[in-house]
């Protein structure tokens, strides 16, 4: 077997140095001379003391490399704990912003109070039918409880489970809601179709509907509260098959980007309308018309 590599540096020096004390001894005999053996030692001492020297100092520099490297991981992972916790910080003061606004739904003085509820599942094959929420039968929610939010309806519980609830959204072709339009109060049912924009049908007076009329729901059918927002017409057009034009409604929610939603408790009939601020006339001047300021920057 050959032998360990840590034993070859050792054996080497050591024949190195005999064999030179060897010669030395050679010299100061045929020289005839007394010669002093640490004078004619002194090189190869010096040598292999700087050979020394050089493997502490290698030694030294490999174990400072490995400290920083092992230094350089501990800070990277603290930068990414600290990515992590800004990320959740960021994404806690979304949320608090979105239930800020939930907040400010109006209801009637008498109205058990809301729930909140968090969106937790919902199927790419239809995402604009049905959503799953984290609050069921154990949290009070019943079947046919309205779901919304801020800016209007959104669908209604259709199935139940201890800790879950499934909504279906106004989207879904199984879903109807009874409306009024706000400019003419003419009534109508809004229908899903399944994408992103339902169709409005069995209106009144089809011919005095037209595009941007905003239309709430009428509160008819027992189960939307009169007064929620649920869209405005973006696309009319007359159907081939049909005398009477096809409606399509842009929801009032955009019900692709919910995380939490507001589940209303039972027995609202209606919902509380804002009181108008009041308007303070202008002033009038000496000839009795309106007095009116000037424009910033203007003279």
């Amino acid at each position: 077997m050959r032998p360990h590599s840590r034993n070859r540096l050792p054996i080497r020096e050591a024949v190195f140095l005999v064999t030179l004390i060897a010669v030395a001894l050679l010299i100061s005999w045929a020289s005839g001379r007394t010669l002093v053996l640490a004078e004619l030692l002194r090189p190869a001492l010096e040598l292999v003391s700087a050979g020394t020297s050089g493997v502490n100092h290698t030694v030294h520099k490999v174990t400072e490399v490995h400290d920083l490297e092992k230094r350089n991981a501990e800070l990277e992972a603290q930068v990414s704990a600290l990515e992590i916790l800004v990320r959740q910080r960021d994404e806690q003061g979304l949320e608090n912003v979105r239930l800020r606004q939930l907040l400010k739904m109006r209801l009637p003085p008498a109205a058990v109070p809301e729930q909140v509820a968090r969106v937790i599942g919902r199927s790419p094959d239809n995402w604009h039918q049905r959503l799953l929420l984290d609050r069921g039968r154990e949290q009070g929610l019943q079947l046919n409880a309205v779901v919304a939010n801020d800016k209007g309806a959104i669908g209604r519980v259709v199935s139940l489970s201890s800790g879950t609830g499934l909504v279906s959204l106004m989207t879904d072709p199984q879903s109807a809601i009874a409306v009024l339009d706000t400019r003419t109060r003419s009534a109508g049912v809004v229908q899903g179709q399944g994408d992103a924009w339902p169709v409005l049908r069995y209106m009144e007076q089809p011919e005095k509907w037209k595009v941007g009329d905003l239309l709430i729901t009428s509160g008819l059918g027992g189960i939307y509260p009169k007064g929620l927002p649920v869209g405005h017409i973006v696309q009319l057009k007359t159907a081939s098959d049909s005398f009477f034009p096809e409606l399509r409604v842009q929801p009032a929610v955009d019900l692709g980007r919910l995380e939490e939603v507001v589940v209303l408790p039972p027995g609202i009939s209606e919902m509380p309308v804002p009181t108008p601020k009041p308007t303070t006339a202008p002033a009038k001047n000496a000839s009795g018309t309106p007095h009116v300021s000037p424009s910033p920057g203007k003279l």
